[in-house]
């Protein structure tokens, strides 16, 4: 009985010290675009507050037609979490657009279909 109880005790012990190199670290920035009702498109990024001043870059990636992609840097003033870019949907091209916003060289990026 007490030889069952140590290997159990011992499984138990180095159950919870395993590794695993292949897990993925979840990203804290998010990106998420919503077609609103004023024929506009709002893409909202969102980070952890730091205490300084970040530029984060908007990449518009067009289905279609380059002369309609567009990169722009937005300011994220110290101590805010949230930024967001916006662009009109009338006259735009139709299709599967992709939006990606980098910051400190970490890409996040969403899709959605116009």
């Amino acid at each position: 009985m007490r030889i069952y109880l140590a290997v159990v005790a011992l499984s138990l012990m180095f159950f919870g010290c395993s590794s695993d190199e292949t897990k993925q670290v979840k990203s804290k920035n998010s990106l998420d675009c919503q077609i609103l009702k004023t024929a506009e498109v709002r893409c909202i990024f969102k980070t952890p507050r730091v205490n300084k001043t970040q530029g984060i870059e908007f990449h518009w990636i067009s289905p279609s037609d380059k002369k309609d992609n567009r990169t722009r840097v937005i300011t994220l003033d110290k101590n805010h979490a949230t930024v967001y870019d916006e662009r009109h949907t009338t006259g735009r091209a139709s299709g599967v657009w992709q939006v990606k916003a980098t910051l400190n060289g970490e890409v996040s990026s969403t899709s959605f279909r116009l």
